[in-house]
């Protein structure tokens, strides 16, 4: 399902992880059709997680990890963030459009 959208991706390897494969269909619909995500995020070795609002521009298999990439609202800025530490995901029905 990831290969059906060429923008915004770049697959390198299959998933690692087969627990992730819920949570990269749901990043790969919102990233398809540019739609807010509200994510709770835990961040290195922290045990709690914090709220952010992201507009995920793509997905990247690197080292390993999988990553989605998009614009951070808490931080107003580009991030980057390693799936396997999103604690919930969900899309919202606002969008955006990808610079």
């Amino acid at each position: 399902m990831i290969t059906r959208h060429e923008n915004g991706f770049d697959v390198i390897a299959s998933i690692s992880d087969p627990a992730l494969k819920p949570v990269l269909q749901e990043l790969e619909v919102s990233v398809a059709h540019e739609y807010r995500l509200l994510m709770d995020y835990r961040t290195g070795n922290n045990t709690s997680s914090q709220s952010r609002q992201l507009d995920p521009y793509g997905l990247v298999y690197w080292l390993g990890k999988w990553y989605i990439v998009g614009y951070c609202h808490l931080r107003t800025e580009v991030r980057c963030f390693r799936v396997d530490r999103i604690q919930i995901s969900t899309r919202t029905t606002a969008v955006f459009k990808r610079p």
